[in-house]
């Protein structure tokens, strides 16, 4: 049976109190190294998983993402979450059609004061000008529209064909309005715009083009709210 401590001699007590001394260090030391190596392996863990969606190297990420590992702090970044959860294949095409309506909308503002040219016959010659640039734009943003890659996005194949139609029906407008111009530069300005079949054809693909830009929009906004995007108009494209 062991003894209480009190009946121990004083050379037997020293060496259990030393003895006790170093198991209490060697605990504490392994406690040290099991909680550096449970720290090391989860950040090991996330700089991994990491680095499988972001377009850089684990060790690169290491120093950017998770910084100084001394404290919890310094373990996780918010904003590069946010990131990691941008970086995704459907939000990468979300934001391709988001920047062709952007170009869209820029085209489509140099309309209106290009018809405004032709039909006051202010400057009909300018006005045809800028609409041939208007109808060029809208030929290569057809031609983009076509080679958007829309597999990730809910209803993406519907939303590009919505769109492609409209702008289909803007470049008929412009081409006809073009012909217009022709007549407007000619004729001096004599024939009247009801009797102008180029102009009425142009009114006619506009409004088709209207119907077609609302059937897109109808289609978009609900996608372009679910990645955070600007929500658009009929009359904005």
């Amino acid at each position: 049976m062991a003894r209480p401590i009190e009946q121990v001699g004083p050379r037997r007590r020293i060496g259990l109190v030393l003895r006790t001394g170093e198991l209490v260090r060697f605990m504490l030391e392994t406690t040290s190294k099991l909680r550096h190596a449970k720290k090391a392996a989860i950040t090991a863990v996330f700089a991994a998983t990491m680095a499988s969606v972001l377009p850089c190297d684990a060790a690169s990420l290491d120093h950017a993402v998770i910084g100084n590992t001394s404290g919890a702090a310094g373990e996780f970044s918010p904003t590069s979450d946010r990131s990691a959860k941008r970086m995704t294949p459907d939000f990468e095409q979300a934001m391709a059609v988001d920047a062709m309506l952007t170009g869209m909308s820029r085209t489509r503002s140099e309309l209106g004061p290009a018809l405004d040219q032709i039909r006051s016959c202010g400057a009909p010659q300018a006005g045809m000008t800028t609409l041939s640039n208007v109808a060029e734009s809208r030929r290569n943003q057809l031609d983009s529209v076509r080679t958007l890659q829309v597999d990730a996005l809910p209803g993406g194949v519907l939303v590009r064909s919505a769109l492609e139609d409209a702008l289909t029906m803007s470049l008929n407008a412009d081409e006809a309005f073009i012909e217009w111009a022709r007549h407007r530069s000619t004729d001096g300005c004599s024939a009247s715009l009801t009797e102008d079949s180029a102009y009425q054809s142009g009114l006619s693909f506009s409004e088709h083009a209207t119907q077609a830009k609302q059937r897109f929009v109808d289609l978009w906004n609900p996608v372009a709210q679910q990645y955070g995007l600007s929500q658009r108009t009929a009359d904005d494209i």
